[in-house]
């Protein structure tokens, strides 16, 4: 066999995602894979030895299991008391502004029984702890949080990854001391390195230099992070394998053109100075990834055997993912290893020639393959795409190595003449003047940075499927053709299916805490919202809006809105609609055909609504709406001439039935029993196949005769975790229980997602319950029943 090392990979990929993927789909496919691939490896070779090949599958089955369970305790409701001495061993800065740092100790309550712990902690006020310092702490550990929106930051993921095993606000503490040790120096050296670039260069640009040299990324302007990413050139900012490759062939050529060194004797130092480097700078994937590949690359230069890249990249990948499996779903592990793959399988294409032409197209072909096979990871996790990289990394490529000599060449002049430093920084200040203008240059051609949204996993695997058969197959084959063809229609079916053939609308309630907030997509890419959520303690420009309802179009691929139904104008309906009309174009805002006496949030929507030129409708029972084949909305309430008490908006709160394909879907706002009442007047247009519960489910709503006349399947309980009025009421969800109508709760929950088929049928998924498809199966085995 000629690459062991990538079949082992796969085949520990393999048991990773059986243990912790949820599409039942892959799952299957990650089994027959590695039981076929064994199998043919049999019948051709006849050697029994290919059986043991599927202990990688078990060996990363198992070791993701390890790393997914709770590693000391439960955290039973969400938190468990921590006390004992702990020490920091790393510090940063939250998005917000405070102090985030990384806690390392044993604890002393008997619940973690003797085990190490790791928190990640946030200070919120008070004098900074820095690395080294040994504290007593008394508070509560904080189970990591869940994404509950489809797209949103998964915190548990991301900080499990990191080798964390819970959080805590850091509050109750003293100082008993410092420790001198490795991540001290370490820490101090970086230090250092900060002064000296803030001495010599503006603000912007240290904050880039320092993510090169020290990996430190907390000091990048924000503006400066979007405009680089717009030209998908961000790979800058981060200590990559293009930074550990330059800095390789530095180090060995120094080696051996100033120092004189032999070629094996300069591979030696180089690996240990690339070593040294990834300690400084902190292990990051596309690092390690980097450093792996070199070291072997250099050993075999020392052993003076031929290397192979493909079988370098899968030896990197196995060591990461052995180390820690979670690193598979890291976007940034996935890029790095996907944009070398990509340069490897373009190689057969450049090289030919050595005029400078030549070399100019080959770098063209090299951008080009990495973005070939890095678009559609970079659509899933960031929902856009960067078509201009491909350019712009013809400028950026050969100025990188220049970029980073320059800037280590400031740092070493920095520690004896601060003069020397300032004139050795100028080269570094001109190239990130020429990244900048570059940026500018990008961000103003059209498509630069188009949205996307976040293609399904089963259309990217398809997609990969095709490139490999484009790639790899001989072009005069005929099976070439017969499997591009094949996966090129699947990948067309999985695009575009819904709006040719499937024809399937969906209907979000999204978690938006104490509030009310859902997203209507249709088949043919129509979006509305129905409220909007918010909270009224929160600015405009940091509500929920920007937090999550924008993050969600995003991940849709939505960037435009037909409509925004609001029920009323209090602050959990409004907040976060005023913010998506400020960020997206939205064809009409409506509202309930009543007198509106001075509401709180009035002059901000109107403002709002002037400045970006959005109509405003009022709407009454009756009035309808059409969207041909993909529905229509029904206003129900209120009636003509409705007149309300004065602070009484939840009485007028706007009573909205969306249909679709003989499926109804009833929207309550926050109205209240006495209204309830006037609507069982004609019960026949209150019957519904989903309710939204009105007011969150608080007891001064949802009689038994409304919830009779809806003869519901299920209802909708859109409320924040805890919330101070304790909805949703125990009585309410009895009479709920009585009326044998399902329910559905976003504080217990998470989003609720309805999928609506042309033929009637109508499902729906639990999103903040999406468990592995191992966990699923242990549960029905273990209970009886279907998860």
């Amino acid at each position: 066999m000629r690459r062991p090392a990538l079949w082992m990979v796969l085949f520990f990929i393999c048991g990773i995602y059986c243990r912790s993927g949820v599409s039942f789909g892959i799952c299957l496919v990650c089994i027959l894979f590695p039981v076929v691939a064994v199998s043919y490896f049999l019948a051709k070779t006849k050697r029994p030895f290919y059986i043991l090949f599927l202990i990688f599958v078990l060996a990363g089955f198992l070791l993701t299991g390890r790393n997914i369970q709770p590693t000391s305790t439960d955290l039973a409701g969400g938190t468990q008391p921590v006390s004992g001495s702990f020490l920091v061993t790393q510090t940063g800065e939250t998005s917000g502004g405070f102090q985030k740092l990384r806690l390392e100790g044993i604890p002393e309550e008997d619940a973690f029984q003797g085990d190490s712990l790791c928190i990640y902690a946030i200070r919120m006020e008070g004098k900074p702890l820095t690395v080294g310092d040994e504290i007593q702490l008394r508070g509560e550990a904080l189970s990591f949080s869940k994404p509950t929106i489809p797209g949103s930051y998964n915190e548990e993921l991301y900080l499990c990854t990191q080798g964390y095993d819970c959080k805590m606000f850091l509050s109750d503490f003293k100082k008993v001391g410092e420790k001198n040790n490795l991540s001290v120096f370490l820490h101090k050296g970086k230090e250092r390195v900060d002064q000296i670039l803030n001495q010599v260069l503006p603000s912007e640009e240290s904050g880039v230099v320092k993510a090169l040299i020290t990996g430190d990324r907390d000091d990048i302007l924000e503006g400066t992070e979007e405009l680089y990413r717009m030209a998908g050139i961000t790979h800058i900012l981060c200590i990559s394998g293009l930074h550990i490759s330059l800095l390789a062939m530095m180090a060995a050529w120094l080696m051996e053109s100033v120092f004189h060194m032999g070629r094996r004797s300069a591979a030696a130092v180089t690996i240990v100075f690339s070593v040294c480097f990834l300690i400084f700078t902190g292990f990051s994937p596309s690092a390690v990834r980097a450093v792996i590949m070199v070291t072997v690359a250099l050993v075999g230069r020392i052993l003076q055997r031929r290397h192979d890249w493909l079988n370098n990249i899968a030896i990197a990948a196995l060591v990461l993912l052995w180390i820690q499996p979670l690193y598979l779903w890291n976007a940034g592990f996935q890029l790095s290893f996907l944009s070398v793959i990509g340069i490897w399988a373009g190689s057969r294409f450049y090289g030919k020639r050595n005029d400078l032409l030549g070399k100019v197209w080959d770098m063209i072909l090299v951008s080009f393959f990495a973005f070939l096979f890095t678009f559609p990871i970079t659509a899933y996790h960031f929902y856009h795409i960067t078509p201009y990289s491909i350019l712009a990394n013809l400028v950026v490529l050969p100025f990188s190595g220049l970029l980073l000599g320059s800037g280590f060449l400031t740092v070493l002049l920095g520690f004896f003449s601060t003069p020397l430093s300032s004139f050795a920084a100028g080269s570094a200040y001109m190239i990130l003047q020429i990244y900048e203008a570059i940026c500018r240059l990008a961000e103003k051609l059209p498509f630069c940075y188009p949205l996307t949204g976040s293609p399904a996993p089963e259309t990217i695997l398809l997609y990969y499927g095709v490139l490999f058969v484009f790639l790899f197959c001989g072009r005069k084959e005929r099976i070439q053709t017969i499997l591009l063809s094949s996966f090129g229609t699947v990948l067309l079916l999985q695009l575009w299916g819904n709006s040719l053939f499937q024809k399937e609308n969906t209907v979000t309630f999204l978690d938006v805490g104490q509030g009310d907030c859902a997203v209507i997509q249709t088949y043919n890419d129509e979006c509305f919202l129905v409220d909007g959520g918010g909270i009224a303690t929160k600015e405009l420009g940091d509500n929920i809006g920007t937090e999550k309802i924008l993050p969600y179009l995003e991940y849709l691929g939505v960037d435009h809105i037909s409509g925004i139904f609001l029920s009323h104008l209090d602050a959990d309906h409004i907040l976060g609609a005023l913010e998506v009309m400020d960020a997206l174009p939205v064809d009409g805002v409506y509202l309930p055909d009543y007198a509106i006496t001075a509401e709180q949030w009035e002059k901000e929507m109107q403002e709002i609504l002037e400045k970006n030129q959005i109509p405003l409708y009022t709407v009454k029972e009756g009035d309808k709406g059409e969207l041909e084949e993909a529905g229509n909305f029904l206003c129900l309430y209120p009636f003509a001439n409705t007149q309300l008490p004065k602070g009484g908006s939840n009485a007028g709160s706007m009573v909205l039935k969306y249909s679709y394909a003989d499926v109804d879907i009833l929207f309550t706002g926050d109205l209240e029993e006495g209204q309830e009442r006037l609507l069982l007047a004609e019960p026949e247009g209150l019957s519904c196949d989903v309710l939204k519960v009105s007011h969150h489910g608080s007891a001064g709503a949802s009689s038994s005769e409304f919830l009779a006349a809806t003869n519901a399947q299920l209802a909708v309980i859109s409320c924040g975790q805890d919330n101070p009025y304790h909805h949703p009421a125990q009585e309410t969800l009895a009479r709920f229980a009585q009326a044998g109508i399902s329910v559905c709760r976003t504080d217990e929950q998470g989003s609720i997602l309805l999928h609506i088929s042309p033929s009637g049928g109508l499902s729906w998924t639990i999103w903040g319950e999406r468990k592995p498809v191992y966990e699923r199966i242990k549960e029905t085995m273990e209970t009886g029943r279907i998860s």
